[in-house]
């Protein structure tokens, strides 16, 4: 399964990625809570279109992970990740997809929802395109930030929807956390 989220109107150099989401694994019957020591991720951003286009950048990454405190029983912990993307991607919209590697073929990464965006999100099993509606929780940056740090109202280059409710100092923050399930997105 891959997932795609769509971006546009934002910067036109990404340096840093932060999304969320949980490590979970079906039983059969419910997903239940996992923990991978140290996921793996691909990042993969695509050209604009109705449908993601070709590949434009990629990147295998094992990122920084916050537990955020918010427990989504039986799912588990939602978790915040966030790495710096080397060398930049340059792209003003498009689609970006972001998969769990899956070091255990029985943990899968679950990116979590977001409330604001253009409100609909592509999954694919390989062979159909699935629309589902609801956005994927992720923020993208640019290089102008100062101290690293985005201050509300700070001039910088960012392009992103709304997460699920966080505690950091981000304009990806907010208030919005709801009982949707996430959507599971792996490597075959």
């Amino acid at each position: 399964w891959i997932v795609w989220e769509r971006f546009s109107g934002g910067a036109t150099t990404f340096t840093h990625a932060k999304w969320w989401g949980l490590e979970a694994y079906y039983n059969g019957t419910w997903w239940l809570a996992c923990n991978e020591p140290s996921p793996s991720f691909q990042i993969t951003f695509y050209e604009p279109g109705a449908l993601p286009g070709l590949p434009v950048c990629s990147y295998t990454v094992v990122p920084s992970r916050l537990d955020t405190g918010h427990d989504f029983v039986p799912f588990g912990l939602l978790y915040q990740y966030e790495h710096d993307l080397s060398p930049p991607c340059i792209l003003t919209s498009g689609w970006i997809s972001i998969q769990g590697n899956n070091g255990d073929p029985n943990c899968w990464f679950l990116w979590g929802p977001s409330l604001s965006g253009d409100g609909s999100t592509l999954q694919s099993d390989g062979v159909t395109f699935f629309n589902r509606a609801m956005d994927r929780g992720i923020c993208l940056s640019g290089p102008v930030c100062g101290n690293g740090i985005v201050e509300p109202g700070e001039a910088c280059d960012l392009v992103f929807t709304q997460p699920h409710r966080n505690h950091n100092r981000s304009p990806c923050s907010g208030p919005l956390c709801r009982g949707r399930s996430p959507t599971r997105s792996r490597r075959p």
